[in-house]
């Protein structure tokens, strides 16, 4: 009797997205310790680009207005269109009855890019002392704010799948495509990829963030990504990966 295959935990792809965020940090304070300014760079770029990614998956588009461009003045003003894909936040917002805007997720944002700026500013200058000094604050800010994020979000979105609320839907509609229909998807999985298998916490994190993505893929799309996460993983990763679909 073969061993049943485990169910994929759609909203992996954002929880699990923390985990990359906690690893990108690790590997920064690491070369951090090290002195090593070059790598430190290298490492926070990357970092700093796929948290921008994961950022824009949860807060969405920004709202655009509808009317007549320059003459809405003349045409009775203008409207707020809805954006789509609205992102994770206005959906938990939307079926949890305002959960994200209650418990201030959105200032949490805003708050932690004032720190952040401090560690962008010390690696374009290639300044080690102010980078030592700035990116404990940012780890520090962020690991709160990655927790409250997930004290909130991650019972609620149980909560959304318990009352029967279509998640795939969700996922491949609000959430997903503000990366995968941008030029950076391919960074956005072999990024996340490299750094869950290599921060695994015991944990087959980097299987379970992939198991998800496939199933919020299409066939055709799974093509595209599948191929991307085989060129990241070890082989023995993508085995496991494999065993599961």
């Amino acid at each position: 009797m073969s061993e049943e295959k485990p169910e994929p935990q759609i909203f992996a792809i954002m929880r699990n997205g923390h985990e990359v965020i906690r690893g990108g940090m690790l590997d920064m304070k690491e070369a951090i310790d090290n002195d090593d300014i070059q790598t430190a760079k290298e490492v926070w770029q990357k970092l700093h680009k796929w948290t921008e990614m994961h950022k824009r998956m949860e807060e969405g588009k920004e709202p655009e207005p509808e009317g007549c461009g320059c003459f809405q003045s003349l045409c009775g003003g203008s409207k707020v269109k809805e954006p789509s894909p609205c992102g994770f936040f206005k959906v938990l917002d939307e079926k949890r009855d305002g959960i994200v805007t209650k418990n201030g997720l959105h200032g949490l944002h805003a708050e932690l890019d004032k720190v952040e700026k401090a560690v962008d500013v010390a690696c374009k200058k290639s300044d080690l002392k102010a980078l030592k000094e700035a990116f404990p604050k940012f780890q520090e800010m962020n690991e709160s704010h990655l927790k409250k994020e997930e004290d909130v979000m991650m019972p609620n979105v149980m909560e959304m799948k318990k009352a029967g609320e279509p998640m795939k839907k969700i996922m491949t509609q609000d959430i997903l495509p503000l990366v995968s229909e941008t030029p950076d998807y391919e960074f956005f999985v072999k990024y996340a990829n490299l750094v869950l298998e290599k921060h695994h916490g015991g944990l087959p994190r980097a299987r379970v963030f992939d198991h998800a993505l496939w199933a919020a893929s299409t066939p055709e799309e799974w093509k595209k990504v599948d191929g991307w996460i085989k060129e990241t993983l070890q082989e023995s990763t993508y085995k496991q990966l494999q065993a599961v679909l």
